[in-house]
């Protein structure tokens, strides 16, 4: 419709200069009442009262009633004085023991468990089943909250200390490991540095050497004397 409306307005204004004023004002009067018809019907589908709300209002308050439920039994069994929305009270600070979404959860799950069952499952649930429900149904109070709360910490608490006791080790450990490594190359690196001076020094010898024998033979051959062939 919101197209149609846009097509309408661009061919009266493509057309405009061949139009008389009454078949402007004639097509004008067709677009406002087909925008109009558009408004009604956004009125009608989305807007305050419109079929898009109630039908999500509908489809929503069964959940909105489980969650009610839930919260007051929650309430009730932990004596709690107020349970409030965070969505919309001016929540400055809470600590996160007290969120109770997923007991929430939890609860409507294992409500829908149960109906499923009464709706002509008779399937017993099995023992892990039964002590699972069990210990989901027994809320904590505040104090036994806590100190779940801090059991949980100190178990946390711990495994980070030993998570940093293990690297720590693994720290030292390369070390010694660089640590050695560092002192092999350097030995290393001696012995080979050892064995070129070694080599450099042999093989300066030899051509000193050398050039003394070349020196003494040139003497020799200096120094020989002549000798002539004399006929018999």
């Amino acid at each position: 419709m919101s197209l149609e409306v846009q097509q309408m307005k661009d061919a009266l204004q493509n057309e405009r200069v061949l139009l008389t004023n009454e078949l402007i004002e004639e097509k004008e009067e067709d677009i406002k009442i087909k925008e109009e018809e558009l408004l009604n019907y956004q009125e009608k589908r989305f807007g305050p009262q419109g079929d898009f709300v109630l039908q999500k209002e509908q489809l929503i308050q069964p959940v909105q009633d489980q969650v009610f439920n839930e919260i007051r039994k929650i309430g009730s069994l932990k004596k709690y004085d107020y349970i409030l929305d965070s969505s919309e009270a001016a929540m400055l600070y809470n600590a996160e023991r007290h969120d109770l979404s997923d007991q929430v959860l939890k609860a409507i799950g294992r409500t829908a468990k149960i109906d499923s069952r009464n709706r002509g499952n008779d399937k017993e649930p099995t023992k892990e089943e039964l002590r699972e429900q069990e210990k989901d149904e027994r809320y904590l109070s505040v104090e036994e909250a806590e100190n779940v709360e801090q059991k949980e910490e100190a178990k946390e608490q711990l495994v980070n200390d030993r998570e940093k006791a293990r690297l720590d080790k693994l720290r030292v450990r390369d070390s010694i490991k660089v640590a050695r490594a560092a002192k092999f190359q350097k030995r290393r690196d001696s012995i080979i540095e050892a064995r070129e001076r070694r080599k450099d020094s042999i093989l300066k010898v030899r051509e000193a050497k050398k050039k003394a024998n070349q020196k003494t033979l040139q003497a020799v051959n200096n120094s020989a004397i002549p000798l002539y062939l004399q006929p018999h």
